[in-house]
């Protein structure tokens, strides 16, 4: 007798079981729709968040009014990477005057946030170098990252 590599559900499809097919498939492709909705809406916001920032690069008094005024720093701190990004690209000081030197401090010191201290070495943030050596003293991947950004 001959039997399929691969079975197939050879139960008959009753009007009963087609109902259960269909919302089944219906939610799945709700899931991935709203899915697919919730990521277009997060990258437009960093989007939207990067063109302002660009916009007011070089007027520290927009960078007050428009940006920190805008955004909550939980926000800020989400948009770290942007920060640094165009900080470096610029050669300004522009996470100091959004008061990023003060969250990357705030988040070494309460949770150990490896990449809040990535950021602080980066810039060389004399402030906060001591919270971040305290945080290598506890944990070793940060030890290592310190050790690395002292040249040994």
């Amino acid at each position: 007798m001959f039997y399929p590599i691969f079975a197939v559900n050879t139960v008959p499809l009753s009007e009963g079981n087609i109902g259960i097919y269909i919302t089944a498939l219906s939610i799945i492709a709700g899931l991935v729709i709203l899915f697919i909705a919730g990521y277009y809406f997060l990258l437009k916001k960093r989007r939207v968040f990067k063109r302002r920032l660009k916009s007011v690069v070089n007027d520290p008094e927009m960078i007050k009014d428009f940006i920190k005024e805008s955004y909550s720093e939980r926000e800020l701190y989400r948009y770290s990477g942007i920060i640094s990004r165009i900080d470096w690209e610029n050669n300004t000081d522009i996470y100091r005057q959004l008061g990023m030197d003060q969250i990357w401090k705030k988040q070494v010191e309460n949770s150990g946030d490896i990449r809040s201290l990535k950021y602080i070495l980066q810039f060389c943030i004399k402030d906060s170098l001591f919270s971040g050596f305290l945080l290598a003293l506890k944990n070793m991947k940060a030890g290592k990252l310190f050790q690395k950004w002292l040249g040994g």
